[in-house]
């Protein structure tokens, strides 16, 4: 069978439309016309399969998550309904009974306003913790708060005080945002209360007279983003995925680095999928399969699509990738420590360029030992920075 084959074999969903595709060595396309048209088989193609032995579950296609809700349920009935007649569904009072119906508010939590309203999970997301709440995660406010800051002892280490402060500075933030879009109607912004929660951490700073070196792991607004190598003993693998939407085709690229910024090696594979989303899941899958068969302990998974990390950080589903995310979140409890960050485009810029001449069909396979001059030149800027940090005082 070749690569092609595999390929697409690889991002079927059924077994019974394998069967239909695959027959031996060749492709059997006429068994395929015979039960779908023309656009239902090249979705077929384009869906991703697990290849952990997932199970195949139902999802309700009118949310990214999948889950039925009755108010998405009841909107789709009536859009139905309205297709098939040509006139209202309901009566203009009907109409307007409804809205205030999806209206009424139910009385806000701690939870809700600290942990689970959208633009404060921005905030948590975003900010330094780069976490993500969900409401299969926190039972009571008080008890992920100490999860939290359990973890956090766990591997702050010495500087725990400083990373626990991040976190009463974010909240408090969190709360003065929150009082005024109550009382003052103003719109939450999560980025301003991550940078007001900053200026409060310097301040602290400067007060408690915190040692330089410590004060270092704060990034101060405006600062060049740059790529950071992990702790000593980790791998940092970055990944990135080009896509062409118009042709369903795409490339990945997986890159390995220890803390001294030295690449250890890569991976870069052609793929089938459905967006840019789906193809950077892919690459996680990928990293981690390789991670795997290199009997690493201690692994970072870095991309900078928000969405995916997200997704991946707090156990979300999102229907379109749910089986990929399934295999990721299977693979990465195989390995001994594993965690997921998200950084921005400047910090994830080799992966993203491995993925981008791939994609154009410029890179040869044995590019970490004959490095292109632009990835060349991206590896002497990260490096740059890891003797920066390693020289400070």
């Amino acid at each position: 069978m070749n690569m092609d084959k595999e390929l697409v074999v690889r991002n079927l969903n059924s077994k019974f439309v394998k069967d239909l595709i695959l027959e031996g060595e060749g492709w059997n396309m006429n068994k395929l016309k015979i039960h779908f048209d023309e656009a239902s088989i090249d979705k077929i193609i384009r869906t991703p399969v697990s290849i952990c032995g997932m199970e195949d579950r139902l999802s309700w296609p009118f949310r990214s998550d999948g889950i039925y809700t009755i108010k998405t349920g009841y909107h789709v009935a009536r859009n139905e309904r309205s297709a098939g007649n040509n006139n209202p569904s309901t009566s203009e009072d009907l109409k307007y009974l409804w809205q205030e119906i999806w209206k009424l508010r139910e009385p806000e939590s701690t939870e809700h306003a600290l942990l689970l309203c959208p633009w404060t999970r921005a905030a948590w997301f975003g900010a330094y913790i780069q976490c993500c709440p969900t409401t299969l995660t926190v039972s009571s406010f008080g008890k992920w708060m100490m999860d939290l800051l359990g973890n956090i002892r766990l591997n702050a280490g010495v500087n725990y005080d400083l990373y626990s402060s991040k976190v009463g500075f974010l909240v408090w933030e969190m709360w003065k945002a929150r009082n005024l879009a109550v009382y003052q109607k103003t719109n939450p912004n999560p980025i301003l209360v991550i940078r007001k929660a900053k200026l409060m951490e310097l301040e602290f700073m400067d007060i408690t007279e915190v040692p330089a070196k410590v004060s270092t792991n704060v990034t101060r607004t405006g600062s060049r983003v740059t790529w950071r190598p992990p702790l000593e003993g980790w791998i940092k693998c970055n990944i990135d995925a080009a896509f062409v939407e118009a042709q369903s085709l795409g490339a990945t690229a997986a890159v390995l680095r220890d803390h001294n910024g030295t690449l250890l090696s890569g991976i870069n594979s052609s793929i089938v999928a459905t967006s840019p989303l789906a193809a950077k899941a892919l690459a996680v899958r990928t990293a981690l399969i390789m991670s795997q068969n290199f009997q690493m302990q201690k692994v970072i998974i870095e991309s900078d699509n928000q969405i995916l990390i997200q997704a991946l950080k707090s156990h979300a589903s999102i229907t379109e990738i749910q089986v990929i995310l399934e295999d990721i979140l299977h693979l990465a409890r195989e390995i001994s420590s594993c965690g997921f960050t998200w950084v921005p485009r400047e910090a994830n810029s080799l992966a993203h360029e491995v993925a981008k001449l791939i994609g154009q069909g410029y890179l040869c396979q044995n590019w970490i030992t004959y490095n292109p001059l632009s990835i060349r030149n991206i590896l002497r800027k990260d490096n740059f920075t890891v003797s920066r940090l390693a020289n400070r005082p």
